[in-house]
C-alpha cells in the first residue's frame, strides 16, 4: 500500500465511525441515546430516544440519521470507487472499514459509556444505512460495466427495496426488514463474481459480503428477539 492508499483506508473507518445519532440526540434531548432501547446508536433507536425525551418530529429525526449515515457510506464508496478503481482491495477495504466505523466508534470512547466494559464504549450503530450508502455507487457502476445485466441488477435491487418496504410496513419489524435485503445483497455480488468478469473485482465481493455478514451479527440479538415474538416493532414508515 502506498500512502495515498493508507490514508483511504483510514479516512474510511473514521468517517464512518462518526455517530451522527449519537450527536444528534445529544443536542436535542440532552440524553446518551445509548440508555435507551436496544442502546444502538442508528435511527431506529433515535426515533425511541427521542418520543421517550418528549421531542418533536422523532421520526423525522430518525430518517435524517439514516440518510446521512447512508451518505456518509456513499461518500467513501464513490471516492474509493473514482480514485482506487484499479486496486479493488483497497475498495473492499473502505467498504468493511467504513461499516465496522459505524459499528466500533472511536469518537464515542471521548464520552462516558452508560454501559460497564471496554468494548462498550466503542458501540454504536448496526450498520445498515451505512452499508447501504456504499453499495449504491457499486451497484451503479456494475449495473452500467456490466450492461447486459443492468435491467436485471436494476429489477432485483427495486425488489430487495420492495420487500424491505412491505415487512417494515406490514410487521413494522427493522430488524427483519434489514436481514432480508443485506442477505440480497450478499447473493447478488457472490453470483456477480462467479459468472461475471466481476470476478476481477474479488477483493470488493470479499469486502462485500465480509461487511454483510458484520450487519448480521450485529442483529444476532434481534433475530433471537423477532424468533421468539418479543422484537420491538418500529413506526418509521
Amino acid at each position: 500500500m502506498n500512502i495515498l492508499e493508507i490514508a483511504m483506508v483510514v479516512a474510511s473507518y473514521l468517517i464512518g465511525a462518526i455517530p451522527t445519532g449519537f450527536l444528534l440526540v445529544k443536542k436535542l434531548a440532552k440524553i446518551d441515546v445509548r440508555t435507551v432501547g436496544s442502546g444502538k446508536t442508528g435511527g431506529t433507536n433515535v426515533r425511541r430516544a427521542l418520543a421517550k425525551a418528549g421531542c418533536t418530529h422523532p421520526r423525522e429525526w430518525a430518517w435524517l440519521v439514516i440518510v446521512i449515515d447512508a451518505l456518509k457510506g456513499f461518500a467513501i464508496s464513490a471516492i474509493a470507487m473514482n480514485f482506487f478503481r484499479g486496486s479493488p482491495l483497497i475498495i473492499g477495504l473502505s467498504v468493511f472499514l467504513a461499516v465496522l466505523g459505524h459499528r466500533v466508534s472511536p469518537w464515542l470512547a471521548f464520552f462516558p459509556s452508560p454501559k460497564p466494559g471496554f468494548w462498550a464504549k466503542f458501540e454504536g450503530g448496526s450498520g445498515v444505512a451505512c452499508f447501504i450508502g456504499v453499495l449504491l455507487p457499486i451497484i451503479a457502476f456494475c449495473g452500467v460495466t456490466y450492461s447486459d445485466y443492468g435491467i436485471m441488477t436494476l429489477f432485483y435491487f427495486l425488489g430487495l427495496i420492495a420487500v424491505w418496504v412491505w415487512i417494515l410496513k406490514k410487521l413494522h419489524l427493522m430488524g427483519l426488514a434489514s436481514m432480508a435485503a443485506v442477505s440480497g445483497i450478499f447473493i447478488y455480488f457472490v453470483l456477480l463474481s462467479l459468472f461475471t468478469s466481476f470476478s476481477y473485482y474479488f477483493s470488493v465481493t470479499l469486502g462485500i459480503c465480509a461487511t454483510a455478514l458484520l450487519v448480521i451479527l450485529n442483529h444476532r440479538k434481534n433475530i433471537i428477539r423477532t424468533w421468539n415474538g418479543k422484537e420491538s416493532k418500529t413506526d418509521l414508515l
